[in-house]
């Protein structure tokens, strides 16, 4: 038996939510679909937590009493994963959406035909039917494949940037955009050797190229070796100090040391 609905909704994240709460304003039947966390990234691996670890980077390199210890604790309280938990809780997100009338289902979505949603569940298989179906599962960050020896170590994405609780011995941010640009910033401001490549003649290279200069400037005083025009070919397991990382970065085409 199948449970109907105007609007099924798979990812839950900020546009899978603000669809779902404007659905229900409108008098539309909703169930919307996440296999993680609701909330999508922002509320926990992206804009809150790197907005909360910038803060605590900006008061310590002014000289303010805001050593790593609290800056990990604030961003942990702001994405919901205060000790002992190690996982945020977003309970806060799904309480809202059903004290809106949404049906929150968690689970792994995939479409099953014309109007047809198949939900796999903890609690088992659950079958959707809907007149209209929207998918919204954003996306994720990408590894590459083409980098000679990064399938031997556990590289971080900017999931493991934003929720470390430990600061890393060093550093190497390969892409310069906006994440990078802020999680550089962060680690050097905390005393941290980061290097941060980009394949392109500049960080940020999307932005004005008045705002990059901005930027650059800014993460060099702050101690950030920035490298433009190189890109990875391969990483030495074990490269655990800013010595280390130089000589790798020698393998980098394109401008070196």
């Amino acid at each position: 038996m199948e449970d109907t609905f105007d609007l099924a909704i798979i990812g839950a994240g900020e546009a899978g939510q603000a669809a779902a709460y404007l659905a229900r304003e409108r008098g539309a039947s909703v169930a919307i679909v996440d296999r993680e966390l609701f909330g999508g990234s922002c509320p926990f691996w992206a804009c809150m937590p790197s907005k909360a670890l910038l803060h605590g980077a900006a008061i310590h390199a002014l000289g303010g009493d805001y050593p790593w210890k609290r800056a990990s604790d604030f961003r942990d309280w702001m994405i919901v994963r205060e000790r002992p938990r190690d996982w945020p809780d977003d309970s806060g997100h799904v309480n809202d959406l059903e004290a809106a009338g949404a049906v929150v289902i968690r689970g792994e979505a995939r479409l099953d035909g014309p109007g047809k949603v198949h939900v796999r569940t903890d609690a088992g298989e659950r079958a959707l039917e809907a007149k209209a179906i929207l998918i919204s599962v954003g996306s994720n960050s990408t590894i590459p494949d083409d980098i000679e020896g990064l399938d031997q170590i556990r590289p971080w994405t900017n999931r493991e940037a934003t929720s470390t609780r430990e600061l890393p011995k060093s550093l190497v941010v390969l892409g310069a955009g906006p994440t990078g640009v802020e999680m550089s910033q962060v680690f050097a401001r905390y005393g941290v050797p980061t290097v941060l490549v980009s394949p392109h003649d500049r960080i940020n290279p999307k932005d004005h190229p008045r705002s990059t200069a901005a930027l650059d400037a800014a993460l060099r005083r702050d101690g950030v070796d920035i490298r433009t025009n190189v890109r990875a070919v391969s990483v030495r397991a074990g490269a655990g100090h800013h010595g280390a990382h130089r000589r790798a970065l020698r393998r980098l085409h394109g401008r070196g040391p």
